[in-house]
């Protein structure tokens, strides 16, 4: 997943900053590099904090409105509805949906959301091309509460799950 390799490469060379400062801090004796190593430490320990109290108290609910019945070939478009139902803001989420009958590069939607305040709800719209007909269902979602820092993210199913007919196309025969 691109997600897992890029938070890999963020923490591996914010722990080699980190312990080359730490290295640096013991081995002088400026103060300098022993107040980064400390800072650079509280703002990771802080970060951290706060993203795993935002995901303990994530109360999510997504709504979605589409039709339910589309011709094979037809653009669906999808609009859902976040709304963060818990007392405190979210920072730093993206929202991954399942889309089983799009496209194959299209499968997975991906929105990111830089603030969703409690009780607002926000408007995430997206449309593909339904190819082959069958009965498909769109969902569930996936939340990643990302850190300040863009060095840890926690990932929560939300249970959001809707169901789209996909008929043939008909045409007339001369």
């Amino acid at each position: 997943m691109l997600m897992d390799r890029i938070s890999v490469k963020r923490w591996l060379m914010f722990g080699l900053f980190f312990v080359f400062d730490g290295i640096i801090a013991v081995r002088t004796s400026m103060p300098f590099f022993s107040f980064l190593f400390w800072l650079f430490a509280s703002m990771v320990a802080l970060s951290a904090c706060l993203t795993f109290i935002m995901w303990h108290s994530l109360r999510i609910s997504i709504r979605r409105e589409h039709s339910l019945k589309v011709d094979e070939g037809d653009v669906l478009e999808v609009v859902s509805e976040v709304e963060n139902t818990s007392a405190l803001p979210v920072l730093n989420i993206m929202i991954e949906d399942r889309l089983s009958c799009a496209p194959q590069g299209q499968k997975m939607q991906y929105s990111s959301v830089d603030y969703l305040p409690a009780g607002y709800p926000v408007s995430i719209r997206y449309s593909f091309v339904c190819g082959q007909r069958g009965r498909y269902e769109i969902g569930p979602c996936n939340v990643l509460i990302f850190d300040l820092l863009g060095l840890l993210f926690l990932k929560k199913n939300i249970p959001a799950a809707s169901v789209v007919y996909v008929y043939p196309r008909t045409f007339t025969i001369d």
